[in-house]
This record gives structure tokens, C-alpha cells and sequence, in this order.
């Protein structure tokens, strides 16, 4: 029997689908690239990285972009105050589109759905949500059809080139307000050890996990440096910041008080009062399993924070 040519669709072009459309394009695969837009990421200029329009929540687009391609990635993530509305039909078209093609569907998640009283998660962890986000994380994870070739990786706060609003050392609230020589605020406490994840690395163990399919069928926790405080990463960010002085930054507590407050006016910031718990005490995250399914090592937080700053000083 013939093998069918392979053909790899991302569905979303944040960090996420950035970073794994690019794990696919180191290893020479033919790649389209999908979004509301149309629009090429910049991180994909010069390459064969083709682009398509789509909305997500229209199950007829999705199956006529999903047709032919050997591989989907979900890699689709609204905002907080959305979820509940879209998150479950985005899934389901995918779903949808990948049993009526035959296509492996490659999930990123994160770790919402497992215990909250926890101070260390790993893939034996209780599925226990304690927040309406981590519920729906749970849902959709349970709504993974029979007869469906799929596998999902789960990735803590993913930090890294392209991130943006959504990450703790994105541009809108770290990056843009260090290069003022202002000092950033970060959730909770930062001085507890946190497991966050670069975003390079979240997008290779999807591309890994979706190209072994032995390890399909269930979900992966993706593996991440050594848990530091969130000031600790600050820190790095400081010291690696070439030609700039930050002596006088320092990293402040922003206080649940004032996430209530900010909330009143902001449904995004509003739905992140449930997840603080994740910031106000030890969180950390163990993908030693992958590792040792893959043989794949976590980028270090220099390495990591040293890529950060090179794509957000090259993007001016």
C-alpha cells in the first residue's frame, strides 16, 4: 500500500503554533500555517511555510483546510473569557476533521485539569480540577474520540520569542516595561520555585510526539528546566540584556487585591483570580517521562531567556 505524503496543518499561529510549525520545519516537512488572518508570521518570511484563512468555529473550513494533511495540531488558544464558549467547538471541528481524514490530531494543552493541592505534578498526578478552566481542560480531554489517532502534550507557563500578553515574561507586561527600566510586577509570590516552559521546547515535543506513534493515544508533560522563582528568571532576563543598565529593576508582588481590582474592568485579567494558585505557592512540573520516552532535554532558563531577548531585540 502506498504511504500517503506527509502534510502538517497548524491551527493557530501564536507562540505555540509558531514555535511548533517551526519544529516541523527543521526537520523539512511540508508545513501550512493557519490562522484568522491569512497573514505570515514574520517568524516564517523567506520560508515554504505556506498560509491559510480560517475560522475555527466554522466545522466546513476546517475540513476543507484539513483535507489531505497527514497531521493537525491544535494549537489554537483565545482568551481566558472565551473559553468556555469557543474552546470546546474549535476541539470538535478538529476532532471531526481528523477522523474523516485520517490525520494525526496533536493537542497542546496545559496543566489546568490535575490537582490544584499539589507541589508537583507529574503524568500520575490526580485529574482534579480546582477552577472552571481547569474543568473544561478536563472535559475536552475526556471528549477525545474512539478511532481517533490522537496525542496531547501538556506544558506549564510557557515563556519564550512570540509570546506576548499571555506569558509571565511576554512583551506586554515584562519585556516592554524592562526596557523602559521600569520594574515589572509578576503574579503572586516570586520568590516560590515555578516550572515554566520555553516555548521552543513545547513546540518539539508536539512535533516528537506527534511523529512517534507509539506514543499516541494518551497525554505527555513536556519537559522544562529546573523550577526557580519567577524573580530568579527576572533575574537572567536583567543580567543578559546586553547595553542596557537595570540596575535599579526590581521585581514586585503584584497582589491578589489588586488582580480583583484590575478585574472589574478586564475580562481577561478577571478570569486570572482562579488561576493564582498556581503562583502563590511551589509549582512544579515534572516531564521526566517524555524525557525518557524521547530522549529529549529542556532548553536551560539561560538558554531560553537568551533566545527571548535576541528575537525581541531583532523584532525592534
Amino acid at each position: 500500500m502506498e504511504q500517503k505524503e506527509e502534510h502538517h496543518v497548524v491551527f493557530g499561529t501564536g507562540p505555540v503554533g509558531i514555535a511548533t510549525a517551526q519544529a516541523l520545519l527543521t526537520r523539512k516537512k511540508a508545513v501550512t500555517v493557519v490562522n484568522r488572518s491569512g497573514q505570515l508570521p514574520r517568524a516564517f518570511a523567506g520560508t515554504a511555510v505556506r498560509v491559510k484563512t480560517c475560522d475555527l468555529l466554522d466545522a466546513a473550513q476546517v475540513a476543507n483546510i484539513a483535507e489531505g494533511a497527514t497531521h493537525l495540531y491544535h494549537c489554537a488558544n483565545p482568551l481566558y473569557h472565551q473559553w468556555k464558549e469557543i474552546l470546546p467547538s474549535i476541539q470538535a471541528n478538529l476532532v471531526e476533521a481528523a477522523v474523516k481524514n485520517k490525520s494525526v490530531l496533536t493537542l497542546s494543552e496545559n496543566l489546568y485539569m490535575y490537582d490544584g493541592g499539589v507541589e508537583k505534578i507529574n503524568e500520575d498526578t490526580s485529574i482534579r480540577p480546582p477552577t472552571r478552566k481547569g474543568k473544561i481542560r478536563q472535559d475536552l480531554s475526556a471528549a477525545l474520540e474512539k478511532g481517533l489517532d490522537w496525542v496531547s502534550i501538556r506544558a506549564s507557563d510557557y515563556y519564550g520569542p512570540w509570546a506576548t500578553y499571555q506569558s509571565a515574561f511576554g512583551t506586554d507586561r515584562f519585556l516592554d516595561v524592562l526596557r523602559k527600566g521600569k520594574s515589572p510586577s509578576l503574579l503572586g509570590n516570586p520568590l516560590i520555585l515555578h516550572s515554566y516552559t520555553y516555548i521552543g521546547d513545547f513546540g518539539e515535543a508536539l512535533v516528537q510526539a506527534a511523529l512517534k506513534p507509539s506514543s499516541h493515544g494518551r497525554a505527555w508533560i513536556c519537559p522544562n528546566a529546573p523550577a526557580v522563582s519567577s524573580e530568579a528568571i527576572g533575574k537572567l532576563f536583567v543580567k543578559f540584556w546586553d547595553g542596557k543598565d537595570l540596575s535599579r529593576v526590581r521585581f514586585k508582588a503584584l497582589p491578589r487585591m489588586m488582580v480583583h481590582l484590575a478585574g472589574i474592568f478586564s475580562p481577561m485579567i478577571r478570569e486570572l483570580v482562579e488561576m493564582l494558585y498556581q503562583k502563590e505557592k511551589p509549582y512544579v512540573v515534572d516531564g521526566s517521562g517524555f524525557e525518557k520516552e524521547f530522549g529529549m532535554i529542556a532548553t536551560s532558563l539561560e538558554e531560553g531567556v537568551g533566545q527571548t531577548l535576541k528575537w525581541y531585540e531583532d523584532k525592534g
